[in-house]
């Protein structure tokens, strides 16, 4: 038999079934084959990937025949006839035919249709062709016939939805009515195919003349720049209603039917060339999701069509990447910046595709992972016609267990570790990036700068914000949907709590003045058990934000991966206060030093610990009522009437005794430290406070030259065993002495008491890795060093206690040697 369609909207809709609306970098690599050091995805920075080259139109042993929607032509009848009897299959099958049996006769649509009622269009169509096609059963053929028959009717409906034929209606009603119309042609009698085929040129053609119509304000949210999730569905609109209708005789083909299908595939190139080269999404995860499925289904289409190859790479096996990595452990929601709820989100079929795509067996594990997870996991793969065509059961789950544990999407600013891909991992998300994204503003920079409108309407200014998640629970709250002020994060703000430029009381955030570079991630480390960040968003504090805020520089410490030491380095133009903001949901008791919040995960309880500390004179430490009640409880660490201020927390899982910590600082010079102390341990951490984040930095019988040292002292009278260097020239450690010739890299130092290993990899991922090192403080005499499991036994140390061991720069390398 046969089957199969879907869209968005402000904000974005949650679908009319039963499910709660709860339940709703290229990015760097750690761990594995580079001894745990952070590297992008897919080997390198990301270089802005190129679209294939476009092929032919339209293929045209395709002419009369019907389908040819993906169903048909990559996806056969009888392989279709073959999923829906497989058990890989079998969950999907059932859900789809329940919700298509509980379908109405007809939809719902008063006058021309709003966006929620045309999705029910478009989530309902398909889903009522798809399971007619698997089952051959009258009763969908009918609510097909007559759902398509009713929409397609000019009597019935002029026009679908508002915007002068711009709108999202059209858009997802386009991907309905011709998904209806292809996957069960032969339902349709010749004078209904006219009408409905007349219909589909019509809207479409409706809906190209608005990509260009920016002359009414209110309308051209989605028309300016090529990556708002509006347009990644127009785009599908456009390229599904003209495969379908191809050559079939619209009215008008013999003038329109290669002028709509190009103007689709040109507008699809385009967009792809121009989103995240990472993969990742500055609207949200939410809404990339809601987005990155139109672009995925567009691409299919022209591909099954003969309209050529355009899987852009690296950007489309990054929204995969990016998918995978900023989801929490156990599936329990996904890290929340821009307008998001952080839930899982409805429209994930498509990534089976880009698994399938590009054979990626972690992905397919992630996903299998997600769908096995419970309701909510379920739900988050809604539209079960989709699923059927993009699930590829031959491909092998396997992988994810494997995969690296740190990756940075520097487009974005986002740095997503966690310790395993367990349940029982733990997460630690931090953004840091500007408002769109990298690639966003150059493309608003490429006439000139700040030439282009850009859509930022669904960023927040959040630069700094982070969160940490394990046994079901996140620590870290995040601004509710249409909420953008900085206060609302966990981030830095002065003042009144004055936060980042882009704050605005209500209504969605316009783009400002030389956005670009504003802020990033200079320096991320992965090597071994512990992952150090360091962020810069002090750019995002300059106007037109008047928090007064000149520098804001923020370190992370994510111990084992399990435990997260926060340190914020602000300078401010005049004295004022400084106050580092947490929120978090849970229930709340006082320890020394901060609290325990404790979160009910069905009948367990998971909590954490937050620790408040700061070295500067008259600093106070308060939590309260959350600043909006989606937040929770928000604890404020604040420095008064102040030019400058350090503040360290922690957020420290509390699972045993052994987890009990405190937390302490101090500050000298243009050092800032701090101590998170736990029987028979003490992690310090020490950054530089100098204007250009490095210096001399000495703590805890460690010295260096770095932007950060991470120290590890272990026993009852704690002794230093590991040392981790960010961005260092050189490093003192346990007596040993090592320096990076001529530049700065990643090092980590661990001591045994009897042999020292030493770790050298790359200050950013995609950077070049190693560089050659001096190793000093030795007794001269015949040396010996083990570089990546191979004996060189032939140095010799001179008087001046020091060899330089050549190292090849492309990869990461360890070193073990005896203590001098």
């Amino acid at each position: 038999m046969r089957s199969l369609v879907r869209s968005d909207r402000n904000p974005p809709p949650f679908p009319e079934r039963p499910v709660s609306r709860r339940s709703l970098l290229l990015g760097a690599l750690v761990g594995g084959a580079a001894v745990g050091a952070v590297s992008l995805s897919r080997g390198s920075l990301p270089a802005i990937g190129e679209v294939p080259a476009a092929g032919g139109l339209f293929d045209p042993d395709l002419n009369g025949q019907h389908p040819r929607i993906i169903l048909g032509t990559r996806v056969s009848l009888t392989e279709l006839q073959r999923r829906a009897a497989a058990p890989a299959y079998a969950g999907f099958v059932s859900t789809m035919l329940g919700y298509a049996t509980a379908r109405a006769a007809l939809p719902t649509i008063t006058g021309a249709g709003n966006d929620a009622q045309w999705q029910t269009v478009y989530w309902g169509l398909p889903e009522l062709a798809m399971s007619y096609l698997i089952t051959g059963d009258s009763a969908y053929a009918t609510k097909v016939r007559a759902w398509t028959l009713y929409v397609a009717d000019p009597a019935n409906f002029p026009d679908w939805g508002g915007e002068s034929g711009g709108s999202m209606s059209n858009a997802v009603g386009l991907i309905a009515v011709a998904v209806a119309y292809d996957w069960c042609f032969e339902l349709f009698s010749e004078s209904e195919r006219t009408m409905i085929r007349n219909k589909l040129a019509l809207q479409a053609d409706r809906l190209i003349a608005q990509f260009s119509n920016t002359s009414v304000a209110t309308e051209a949210y989605w028309k300016n720049d090529p990556q708002p999730n509006h347009r990644h569905f127009r785009i599908d609109g456009v390229v599904t209603a003209a495969a379908a209708i191809h050559g079939d005789g619209a009215d008008d083909s013999r003038e329109s039917d290669d002028y709509r299908l190009e103007f689709g595939r040109s507008q699809l190139r385009q967009v792809l060339s121009w989103i995240s080269p990472d993969g990742s999404q500055h609207e949200s995860i939410t809404y990339a999701t809601y987005g990155n499925e139109h672009l995925v289904r567009a691409v299919d289409v022209l591909e099954s069509v003969g309209g050529g190859d355009l899987w852009a790479d690296p950007e489309i096996p990054g929204m995969g990447s990016f998918k995978v990595d900023v989801s929490l452990p156990r599936n329990v929601g996904q890290f929340a910046y821009g307008d998001t709820d952080g839930s899982l989100y409805y429209f994930n079929p498509y990534l089976w595709h880009i698994a399938s795509k590009y054979q990626d067996g972690e992905l397919q594990e992630f996903l299998q992972r997600l769908y096995q997870s419970g309701p909510a996991g379920v739900s988050s793969f809604y539209y079960n016609a989709w699923n059927l065509l993009w699930h590829d059961d031959s491909l092998v789950a396997a992988g994810l267990d494997d995969r690296p544990t740190t990756r940075l999407y520097p487009d974005l600013g986002v740095l997503a570790s966690r310790s395993t891909w367990g349940d029982d991992g733990v997460s630690l998300h931090h953004k840091a990036g500007v408002m769109g994204g990298v690639r966003l503003n150059e493309w608003r920079d490429r006439l000139g700068p700040n030439t282009r409108y850009i859509n930022v309407g669904h960023d927040h200014p959040d630069g700094g914000h982070y969160s940490v998640s394990f046994g079901g629970a996140i620590f870290g709250a995040y601004a509710p949907y249409g909420a953008y002020l900085t206060k609302q994060t966990n981030s830095v703000v002065a003042g009144a709590d004055l936060g980042q430029a882009g704050e605005r009381a209500s209504g969605f955030t316009q783009p400002y003045t030389d956005m670009r570079g504003r802020a990033s991630i200079p320096a991320v480390s992965a090597l071994g058990a512990d992952t150090v960040s360091v962020a810069d968003v002090s750019g995002l504090y300059a106007a037109p934000s008047t928090s007064g805020i000149t520098r804001c520089r923020r370190t992370i410490a994510f111990v084992d991966r399990q435990a997260a030491i926060v340190l914020d380095d602000v300078v401010a133009s005049s004295a004022r206060n400084i106050h580092s903001l947490f929120h978090s949901k849970g229930t709340a008791s006082a320890v020394t030093g901060g609290s325990d919040i404790a979160q009910t995960v069905g009948s367990s309880t998971v909590t954490a610990r937050y620790l408040q500390s700061s070295p500067d004179s008259g600093a106070t430490f308060t939590s309260g009522a959350g600043l909006l009640p989606e937040l929770g409880t928000t604890w404020r660490t604040t420095v008064p009437t102040a030019t400058s201020a350090r503040i360290a927390t922690a957020l420290v899982p509390q699972r045993s005794a052994a987890d009990a910590a405190t937390l302490t600082s101090a500050a000298s010079g243009s050092q800032f430290s701090a101590d998170l102390t736990r029987p028979n341990r003490v992690d310090t951490v020490a950054i530089a406070t100098s204007s250009d984040g490095y210096g001399a930095l000495s703590a805890a019988g460690a010295s260096g030259n770095a932007r950060a040292l991470l120290i590890r002292s272990e026993g009852s009278t704690p002794v230093p065993t590991t040392l981790t260097a960010v961005d260092a020239t050189f490093v003192e450690f346990v007596g040993a002495r090592v320096e990076v010739v001529g530049t700065r890299r990643n090092l980590r130092l661990t001591s045994d008491g009897t042999s020292l290993t030493v770790q050298v990899d790359a200050v950013v991922p995609g950077a070049t890795p190693a560089a050659d090192l001096v190793l000093g403080n030795l007794a001269p005499g015949p040396f010996s060093v083990t570089v990546d499991g191979t004996l060189r036994d032939y140095y010799t140390v001179s008087a001046s206690g020091r060899i330089t061991v050549a190292l090849e720069p492309s990869a990461p390398h360890t070193l073990v040697y005896t203590l001098p």
